[in-house]
C-alpha cells in the first residue's frame, strides 16, 4: 500500500506535538513536585521523556521512509539520499541510532525496577 508523503509528514508533526505535549508535561509535574517514592526514578522517567521528545522532533524534521527489501528493512530520510550537504549524509546514521535508544532506555527501566523490588 502506498502511503502519500504529504499524509506522512502530517502524521509525523502530528505525533511529534503529542509527544512534545505530553512527555512536557510529565517533565514539568517531575521538576515542580517532590516525591520521595519516586526518589532516582525521576532521573529516568526525565531522560525518557527528553529522549522521546528529542526523537519525536527528529523523526518530524527527517521524514524517515520504509522500504521492504529482500533481507529487511531499509530507512533512510525523505529526500536525504539525493541531496549532498555535510549535514544531511549524517541524517540516515543518527536516525538509525536513534531508532534504537528508547528500547535501551526501556532496558535500564526494567532492570531499576527489577532492583527496586
Amino acid at each position: 500500500m502506498h502511503i502519500p508523503v504529504l499524509f506522512h509528514k502530517i502524521f509525523l508533526t502530528t505525533a511529534a506535538v503529542v509527544s512534545v505535549l505530553g512527555n512536557g508535561t510529565l517533565m514539568l509535574l517531575l521538576m515542580c513536585h517532590s516525591s520521595k517514592q519516586l526518589g532516582s526514578y525521576r532521573v529516568l522517567l526525565a531522560t525518557f521523556a527528553a529522549t522521546d521528545i528529542f526523537i519525536s522532533l527528529f523523526h518530524a524534521w527527517c521524514s524517515q521512509m520504509f522500504i521492504m527489501g529482500e533481507y529487511g528493512y531499509v530507512y533512510f530520510g525523505y529526500g536525504t539520499l539525493l541531496k549532498s550537504e555535510p549535514i544531511i549524509a549524517h541524517v540516515n546514521l543518527v536516525y538509525s541510532i536513534v531508532f534504537f535508544m528508547p528500547f535501551y532506555l526501556l532496558c535500564l527501566h526494567f532492570i531499576y525496577r527489577y532492583l527496586s523490588l
